[in-house]
């Protein structure tokens, strides 16, 4: 029963460091947020597919259910403005599947 837009980190530090380095003026503040609108608990579901966990795993559990930190339902940002920023124009922010996908080879290890 929350919705997030998450990032991929790797996605984060390269549209930050456009906007460090972006000359002329930006507006006051900017969002980012990934182009995905997803449940928390789908976004596990994603995350344990792509790491080939079981699916049973990933539990929907009620925040009000949780000690989980107080959010908004609707927690979602857009980073739509960036498209129009001359820093950070060509940058493309992944989804959710393609961030699970291009992480997987990080949490995998061969022996």
């Amino acid at each position: 029963d929350q919705w997030t837009t998450p990032v991929l980190v790797d996605d984060v530090a390269e549209v930050t460091a456009a906007v460090l380095g972006a000359e002329g003026p930006l507006p006051p503040v900017l969002h980012l947020g990934g182009p995905d609108r997803v449940s928390r608990a789908a976004w596990a579901s994603v995350v344990a597919e792509t790491l080939g966990a079981p699916p049973h795993l990933v539990v929907p559990v009620p925040r009000a259910d949780t000690r989980y930190a107080s959010r908004p339902e609707n927690a979602c940002l857009t980073g739509s403005l960036l498209s129009r920023l001359t820093a950070t124009r060509k940058i493309v922010v992944r989804g959710v599947r393609e961030g699970a996908r291009d992480l997987a080879p990080a949490f995998t290890t061969t022996r």
